[in-house]
């Protein structure tokens, strides 16, 4: 059998979007911890379409050390 390779995905979620203004309340009022921005995702099926409007797909990745690296790349750039 042959064995697949995972890959990595960043997201940069959209927190403007309705869907997370609502969530982001709903944290708030429990005090819970903020979610970050940016996500990573190991994937393996390379057919999947990745589209929403609450996030963004940023890149894709071999290793998940690649996918931390553009990462905290993102965030210095934003301060």
């Amino acid at each position: 059998m042959k064995k697949i390779k995972p890959f990595y995905i960043v997201f940069k979620y959209d927190f403007n979007h309705p869907h997370w203004i609502n969530k982001l309340r709903q944290y708030k009022a429990k005090k819970i911890k903020r979610p970050s921005q940016y996500e990573i995702w190991k994937e393996f099926d390379d057919t999947i379409i990745w589209d929403s409007p609450t996030y963004q797909v940023l890149d894709y990745f071999d290793t998940r050390e690649d996918a931390q690296d553009f990462v905290k790349l993102q965030k210095e750039q934003k301060q």
